[in-house]
């Protein structure tokens, strides 16, 4: 997963919505992932938890930066939590 990351994050941050959806699309099952591990609990896209992972995620995608040393993964892992 970390290459779509490093794929589509410059062009997320040149504005490409359709790359950020896409971003989105190939991280669904992480988000939810993150957020069971969080919550302890089964989670699905209809709970206000995953809409919260997925703001989260969504903040992780803007803020990330390579010389923060960590993968996104991780990054994104840290954000959602």
């Amino acid at each position: 997963m970390n290459n779509l990351s490093e794929e589509y994050l410059p062009q997320i941050r040149n504005g490409d919505e359709q790359a950020r959806s896409a971003l989105i699309g190939q991280y669904r099952s992480f988000i939810l992932k993150v957020v069971k591990h969080v919550c302890k609990r089964r989670i699905g896209w209809s709970d206000d938890e995953a809409s919260i992972g997925l703001i989260a995620f969504n903040e992780a995608v803007d803020r990330y930066r390579t010389e923060y040393g960590k993968t996104f993964n991780n990054f994104a892992f840290l954000m959602i939590r």
